[in-house]
């Protein structure tokens, strides 16, 4: 089969251009979106159950599944691509393999339409509970899993070993896709697929090589207990059982992996310590020769425990959730509970055109940003002026604040700064929202400001 002459480098680089050309493209978007809408109210009804197009919703079973740009399919397709690329990324591109790339896009559209009726089984087995974002994620990856037969030459033939880099694969992209919408998220998402590009699972030959691993593994434990979530995708990157050893000796891979930490992903350094290790990562890989993969397909003890470790970021953390206490709003705050440690408040002299609402601490750690929650409603908000919690969507005003120990916080990146110790009180979230049409968008902004820090007096007051 002749090849064609694209290296390694060259190949992730246009990869990662095919892949945000997919996903931002309008109108591929939309012909994806439509296609997968159909697919699922038609297999919805084949199988008898009540279907019905709202819109921006549709409704299964009286269940309603708010559709969003990762609902249509793209997100599908271009983990497709990813992963095609990933099982062919130590030999040159071939015309086989752009077959493969072009099959992609009817696979994708068959898994999209699978993995929406499969959530909103989950979803009407756990309701009114939903999925976290990552659990979200890695039940889409999964049903990819049975387009390795058509994407995947010799799949009957693979070792063990490939089909636990298909889960490592699966597990990191399932961490790092929710990061896309929060600040600093680009940065982890482009650290991380350049680190993965080089990795290959082995197993340990010495007691030391064993000993690092259990060390790893003993860190995943801590990150688990100490509900630090924004070392998941660092811990599973920096893995002994992914990286060659000679990496541990590069300096674009510690700056690439430091790049994969939200808390520094999101500062202004932030995109150089990207730039800086892409150039290292793509200037070295241009002479690096390619080592040939090592068939690992033995019943060592750590091919079984290795599902296990690379689960843990899904499972345990789930698992090892603190019971956070409810925590209502102060005395003096008029508030009326709408859900689980979630009030909507009203201060004296609120306006009635302005809504406030109060959420304690969750199970799942550290509260998520207002626009990763709103993409995952089905709402997208876009920012307002050069406010960072400031944002407009679906005709309101919506703005976010956080109180961590009696401190008002106003910004997504401060509140991440300052739950970054271990154990760290989650704090609460305050969002405030009014119609578009109500009031200005300073005028919003000032008044939310004023009754946020008046909420922050009173917690504070409360917990002298």
């Amino acid at each position: 089969m002749k090849q064609l002459g694209i290296t390694l480098p060259g190949l992730t680089l246009a990869l990662v251009a095919l892949a945000a050309g997919l996903l931002f493209g309008a109108e591929i978007t939309t012909w994806v979106s439509d296609t997968s809408r159909w697919g699922v109210l038609t297999v919805g009804s084949f199988l008898g159950i009540a279907v019905a197009d709202r819109g921006d919703a549709l409704e299964l079973g009286g269940l309603i599944l708010p559709w969003t740009p990762d609902c249509s399919g793209i997100n599908s397709l271009v983990l497709l691509l990813l992963v095609t690329v990933w099982v062919h990324r130590e030999a040159l591109l071939t015309r086989s393999t752009l077959i493969r790339l072009a099959a992609c896009v009817p696979l994708a559209l068959v898994v999209n339409i699978f993995r929406v009726l499969l959530i909103a089984s989950y979803r009407y087995w756990a309701y009114p509970n939903w999925e976290t974002p990552a659990l979200h994620y890695f039940i889409g990856f999964v049903c990819l899993l049975p387009t390795v037969l058509f994407l995947v030459p010799d799949w009957r033939s693979r070792p063990t070993a490939f089909w636990i880099e298909l889960l490592y694969l699966a597990t990191v992209v399932a961490l790092i896709a929710p990061l896309l919408l929060v600040p600093g998220g680009p940065i982890v998402v482009v650290c991380a697929v350049a680190l993965m590009m080089h990795s290959r699972y082995q197993l340990p030959t010495s007691r030391s090589g064993a000993l690092m691993l259990a060390g790893w593994g003993g860190a995943g434990l801590l990150v688990s207990l100490t509900q630090m979530e924004g070392f998941w995708v660092l811990w599973l990157l920096v893995s002994p059982a992914f990286v060659p050893p000679h990496q541990y000796r590069q300096p674009f891979f510690w700056l690439l992996a430091l790049g994969t930490v939200p808390v520094v992903a999101m500062q202004p350094i932030g995109w150089g310590i990207c730039g800086l290790g892409l150039a290292l990562y793509l200037y070295q890989s241009k002479g690096e020769e390619k080592k040939p993969s090592t068939n690992l397909s033995g019943s060592s003890r750590w091919t079984l425990v290795m599902p296990v470790l690379l689960l843990m970021p899904l499972g345990l953390g789930a698992a090892m959730n603190r019971d956070f206490v409810p925590q209502p709003p102060p005395l003096g705050v008029m508030s009326r509970k709408v859900a689980h440690n979630t009030f909507q408040v009203k201060t004296i002299g609120q306006s009635d055109q302005l809504a406030s609402f109060w959420f304690g601490p969750f199970g799942d750690g550290r509260h998520h940003s207002l626009k990763s929650c709103a993409e995952f409603r089905g709402l997208t908000l876009e920012s307002i002026g050069e406010q960072s919690n400031l944002y407009q969507g679906d005709g309101k005003w919506m703005v976010e604040f956080f109180i961590q120990d009696g401190r008002l916080i106003t910004s997504y990146p401060a509140y991440l700064l300052a739950t970054l110790m271990p154990m760290s009180s989650p704090g609460i979230h305050l969002i405030f929202e009014a119609d578009v049409k109500a009031m200005g968008a300073d005028y919003f902004a000032d008044q939310s400001q004023r009754i946020a820090q008046q909420l922050a007096s009173a917690t504070l007051a409360s917990e002298s």
